[in-house]
C-alpha cells in the first residue's frame, strides 16, 4: 500500500521531530499508519506552534489555525488544503476533531483566557441571581472575589492576543458567541467589576480588562492593541472602550501604531484606575473588592447604569436617569442607614438592601 504525498509529508514531520514515535508507527500495520501519521503530525504541529516564533501573536495565530481545522472537521465542512490537515480529515471523525480541538485549545489558552471568560460569565450570572441582597455579600474567602474581581492577566493570562483572529468565520463565531457576550456582561453587571492585570493585556484581553469598573495593573503589565501588526482591526469593544477612556488621539495611537502602553502610563492617561507593585496587585484588588462589598450596592448599580447613559446619551437623558436613580437609591434601606449614620456620627453598615 503506497502513501500519497500528504501522508509521506506527515511521516517526514514525525521522523524529524520524534524519531522514536516514528519507528513505533512503522511497526504498526500499514493501514493503521494512515491514521497514526496524521494524528502524530497534528500533535507535533500544535506542540511546536508556540516555539517557532518569538512573536506571541504569530504563535497564537498558528494555534488558532489548527483549531479552525478541527472546527471544519467537526462541522463536516470543507477542510482547508494542507499536507497534515487533509489526511487528518480523512482519518478521524467529527467527534474526534472536537477532542483534538481541546488539545489545541490547551496550548492556545496557555494564559487561561478561556478560564477568564468563563469566570466573567459565572460572576455576571451570580450578580444577576443575587442582585444586591445581603446573601451576595459573603466574605472574599468564600468566593466574593469572583463577584467583584476578574483576574485578567494572572500568570500572564492576557498574553492572549486572542487566537481567534483569522480572516474567516471562526473569528466571527468566537467573537459573537464567546468574547462579545462576556465583555457585555462585565459592562452590564450590576456590581462593580475589578480587573487585576499582572501581565500583557493584548487584543481582546485588553478589551476584557478595560471593561471593568476598576482596573488595577502590576507595574510590569502593559496594554496592547497589536492587530495592526498583522493587518487586522481591534475588536471586543476596544474601539468603544478606548475612545471613551482616553480620547480619540490616544485611542488612534494605540490602535494604529500598535504601541505597548505600560501600567504607569496607562494610569497617567486615565486608561486604568491604578498601577501598583506586582507583588501587591492581588492584595490591592481584594482590599478594593472588600471595600466595595461593604458599600451601598444598590447605589453602585444605579451609578453604573447612569455612567452608561452618560457615555451614549444626551444631557436630558442623563438628568432623567439621575433623577430616577436617586429615587431608587433613596428608597433603599442602605440610604436610610447612611442618613442615620451621618446624624449619629458613625460609620454606616450597609447591607445591600
Amino acid at each position: 500500500m503506497e502513501f500519497d504525498a500528504d501522508l509521506s509529508a506527515c511521516a517526514a514531520i514525525i521522523e524529524r521531530a520524534d524519531p522514536l514515535r516514528f519507528r513505533a508507527s512503522m511497526a504498526a500495520p500499514v493501514a493503521t499508519r494512515r491514521v497514526l501519521f496524521p494524528l502524530y503530525a497534528f500533535n507535533i504541529e500544535v506542540a511546536r506552534a508556540p516555539w517557532v516564533t518569538q512573536e506571541t501573536m504569530i504563535a497564537e495565530m498558528r494555534l488558532q489555525w489548527w483549531r479552525d481545522v478541527c472546527d471544519e472537521i467537526a462541522n463536516r465542512g470543507v477542510v482547508r488544503r494542507h499536507e497534515v490537515a487533509t489526511p487528518l480529515a480523512l482519518a478521524i471523525s467529527p467527534e474526534d476533531a472536537v477532542l483534538l480541538d481541546t488539545l489545541a485549545a490547551a496550548y492556545a489558552a496557555s494564559g487561561r483566557f478561556d478560564e477568564a471568560v468563563a469566570t466573567t460569565t459565572r460572576a455576571a450570572a451570580l450578580a444577576r441571581q443575587q442582585g444586591h441582597r445581603a446573601e451576595a455579600r459573603a466574605p472574599l474567602e468564600q468566593g466574593l472575589v469572583h463577584h467583584f474581581v476578574l483576574l485578567a492577566g494572572v500568570d500572564g493570562a492576557d498574553r492572549v492576543v486572542r487566537v481567534e483572529h483569522q480572516r474567516d468565520a471562526g473569528s466571527h463565531r468566537a467573537l459573537q458567541n464567546h468574547y462579545n457576550p462576556a465583555i457585555n456582561q462585565v459592562l452590564r453587571a450590576d456590581v462593580p467589576v475589578i480587573c487585576a492585570v499582572n501581565g500583557p493585556a493584548a487584543g481582546v484581553g485588553c478589551s476584557l480588562a478595560l471593561a471593568g469598573d476598576f482596573v488595577l495593573a502590576g507595574k510590569s503589565a502593559y496594554f496592547l492593541q497589536a492587530f495592526v501588526n498583522i493587518g487586522l482591526v481591534p475588536d471586543g469593544g476596544s474601539t468603544w472602550l478606548l475612545s471613551r477612556a482616553i480620547g480619540r488621539a490616544r485611542a488612534t495611537r494605540m490602535m494604529m501604531l500598535g504601541e505597548k502602553i505600560g501600567a504607569e502610563q496607562a494610569e497617567d492617561w486615565g486608561l486604568i484606575y491604578k498601577a501598583v507593585d506586582d507583588d501587591a496587585l492581588l492584595a490591592e484588588a481584594k482590599a478594593l473588592a472588600q471595600k466595595l462589598a461593604n458599600g451601598p450596592t444598590v447605589a453602585y448599580a444605579t451609578m453604573k447604569r447612569n455612567i452608561a447613559t452618560a457615555l451614549d446619551g444626551d444631557l436630558t437623558q442623563v438628568l432623567l436617569a439621575e433623577a430616577e436613580g436617586q429615587r431608587t437609591a433613596g428608597a433603599s434601606k442602605d440610604a436610610t442607614e447612611g442618613g442615620m449614620a451621618f446624624l449619629q456620627k458613625r460609620k454606616p453598615e450597609f447591607k445591600g438592601e
